[in-house]
């Protein structure tokens, strides 16, 4: 992007830009988790022993007791760990903070958390939701699939927040809550998830750094070079505010004089052999939205970051999946999603016109766990469901293994009935069997008396190995049978597609989508095709300073996805230490010390021999014992002539 675009780009899309060193696009639990880490909080291991000895042994062996985690080796810490994530620092987090889960015990975590303000790294979380992302369009009766301990983030327990908040509740209400699967297993409502995210963010004093109901439309790569001048006049800055006043820059924050230079030429990066000079930030651009407290009427306000580093946190499941059959898009019975079928009914009800028992049925079209509560959901509401789905009820049925080369119904079977009763109960269903439903608690399935009774020409009817081939104005779905080949026309009220769902990056450049996955020109799937990246640091394995993590990566459960916020932190705090390193000096300074090292690089190089050189740096950062600066800030601007002097003479004898 040339200099003439960008500032076409910016004065386009906002006013002015904001710089940070890291944007986090997604506040859902990804999101939420590294906000936490890069704030300052840190996890450090307590020391107690792991029942993985080898573990333990390595944990000894680190400077446990001084050094976090975010500053260990975590390949070294992760060696050998095996579970139920392909991602080894996910694991490493998961067995400290949830140390023998998969066993069934319930045991401490092995890590304490400190807070230093001093390690808070300058970073934003976009989201398009409120924070909790996905989880905030969930039904809210419906049960996690997860234990409720496991989904739990760092340094706040789930459990007793949720004791806390179903004694308030009950309370409140002034009555006994009646006992059910919220109150009496393991597992939490979707409601209790989502407040507890944004108690979390509350609790943890995050919020000033979530910028809610944002939507990204770009993200792209700059390099320094072309927006160095831009940056300068810029009206905001994470670490003061810059103004220009004819050839000189004022830090509003400490009165010093900055004088810039816009020779760039000596700061120089790796990247992909496509830039000759510069660093490569991120310009990421979007939309806030509020909403008029009278009218309800939107508006939209427009911004741009510019930053060292982007995490992408999305999530999978913002584009769901879609048949490609005719009528599919064309017709407003069809849905995509539950939130949607909700909306839906709300207005009906408004209007006098809910379902109801005697409504054409809701048909909902898939095989998977969300297909299920979407028929718990209905069925509970006493209307008449058909459940359409391509695999065959059993995997013994040669038949549907010509049809489909799927695993049956193996997922279903897979979780316990005991724990996931609802889900046994829906198996059955689709395998043609009655069973009842407690309409009492959402979600609940029971086979004692005062249920609903479902069976296969009532409520619920089961079409198996079986397609869709088109949607018809009259809201008539034509269906057709894998095995028979027979032709069936069911009258619907509502359609709801729910056959899983994609990531939304169409904010990033097509050529760079098409290269983040695992396989190369494939859209990016949490399943067949996540980003690639770095099993240890995050980092894509394609584009520096660009990170994934969560679903895109493979990591769908909260308790695993946070050991990838350790690891991008841990990558990104690392990088900013190793000033000598890296091939720029101004990772940990301020706007301040990185214009005047700019300066003095090239007054320096203009120098006749090297001892006038390094003078003209002591001279351009001596500390004026007149300022009042803080301990931490005289340390810092220390270290970075110290690392920049090092740079300067190894640039010297290269030359030589």
């Amino acid at each position: 992007m040339s200099c003439r675009d960008l500032r076409r780009c910016c004065s386009q899309k906002a006013k002015e830009i904001t710089k940070t060193d890291v944007v986090v696009i997604g506040n859902g639990p990804s999101g939420i988790c590294l906000s936490y880490l890069l704030s300052g909080h840190w996890p450090y291991y307590t020391g107690r022993a792991h029942s993985d000895e080898s573990l333990t042994t390595r944990l000894l062996q680190a400077d446990y007791k001084t050094s976090s985690l975010v500053e260990q080796d975590l390949k070294f810490l992760s060696n050998g760990i095996e579970g139920r994530s392909s991602n080894p620092v996910a694991l490493l987090f998961d067995a400290l903070s949830n140390p023998d889960a998969d066993l069934g015990y319930d045991l401490p975590s092995l890590l304490s958390w400190e807070y230093d303000p001093s390690k808070a790294v300058p970073h934003v979380v976009l989201g398009k939701r409120e924070e909790g992302g996905v989880w905030q369009t969930m039904e809210g009766q419906m049960q996690t699939l997860s234990l409720g301990s496991w989904m739990q983030l760092p340094d706040m327990s789930f459990k007793k927040w949720v004791e806390e908040y179903r004694s308030e509740a009950q309370c409140c209400d002034g009555t006994s809550l009646r006992p059910g699967p919220a109150m009496s297993s393991n597992r939490a409502t979707m409601e209790e998830v989502r407040r507890y995210y944004t108690d979390f963010v509350d609790y943890k004093g995050l919020r000033k750094y979530f910028y809610n109901n944002t939507t990204v439309t770009s993200v792209q790569r700059v390099n320094s070079s072309e927006v160095h001048s831009l940056s300068l006049a810029s009206n905001r800055d994470v670490w003061g505010e810059i103004r220009r006043d004819e050839q000189s820059l004022v830090d509003c924050e400490s009165g010093e004089e900055i004088h810039s230079s816009n020779n760039t030429s000596n700061r120089r990066t790796e990247d992909e052999g496509s830039q000759e000079s510069g660093e490569m930030l991120w310009l990421v651009c979007g939309y806030h939205t509020t909403y008029d407290e009278l009218t309800g009427e939107p508006r939209t306000s427009e911004f741009s970051y510019l930053s060292k580093s982007v995490i992408l946190a999305t999530g999978a499941f913002d584009r769901p999946n879609q048949l490609h059959v005719p009528g599919e898009s064309t017709y407003p019975y069809v849905l995509h999603s539950v939130a949607e079928f909700e909306e839906k009914c709300g207005i009906l009800e408004s209007e006098g016109r809910g379902l109801s028992i005697g409504s054409d049925p809701v048909v909902v079209i898939g095989a998977g766990l969300s297909a299920a509560d979407a028929v718990l959901n209905i069925a509970r509401m006493s209307v008449p469901v058909v459940h359409v789905f391509r695999r065959g009820p059993s995997n013994k049925s040669p038949q549907y293994k010509e049809a489909d080369h799927s695993n049956g119904l193996a997922a279903y079977r897979q979780l316990p009935s005991n724990i996931y009763p609802e889900y046994a109960a829906v198996r059955r269903l689709m395998q043609g069997e009655e069973v009842e439903l407690d309409e009492h608690v959402g979600g609940y399935v029971t086979e004692g008396e005062g249920g609903v009774m479902i069976d296969r020409t009532g409520l619920y009817r089961p079409y198996p190995m079986s397609r869709v081939d088109k949607f018809t104005a009259d809201n008539e779905v034509i269906l057709r049978c894998d095995r028979s080949g027979g032709e069936t026309i069911v009258k619907a009220s509502f359609v709801v597609v729910l056959i899983g769902a994609k990531p939304d990056l169409s904010f990033l450049p097509a050529d760079m989508l098409k290269s983040l996955g695992v396989v190369e020109n494939q859209s990016i799937d949490s399943k067949h095709n996540p980003i690639d990246v770095d099993p240890w640091t995050y980092e894509s394995n394609r584009y520096s300073n660009l990170y994934a993590m969560g679903p895109l990566i493979g990591d769908n459960f909260v308790r695993f996805l946070q050991g990838g916020a350790l690891g991008i932190a841990s990558h990104i705090w690392q990088k900013r230490t190793e000033s000598l390193k890296c091939d720029s000096t101004e990772e940990g300074l301020g706007v301040t010390d990185r214009l005047s090292l700019d300066s003095s690089l090239c007054a320096a190089e203009q120098a006749d021999d090297m001892s006038d050189g390094l003078e003209t740096i002591e001279r351009s950062h001596r500390v004026d014992s007149s300022e009042s600066l803080s301990s931490v800030e005289i340390k810092r601007r220390q270290e970075g002539r110290r690392c920049f002097k090092e740079m300067l003479l190894l640039n010297r004898l290269r030359n030589k």
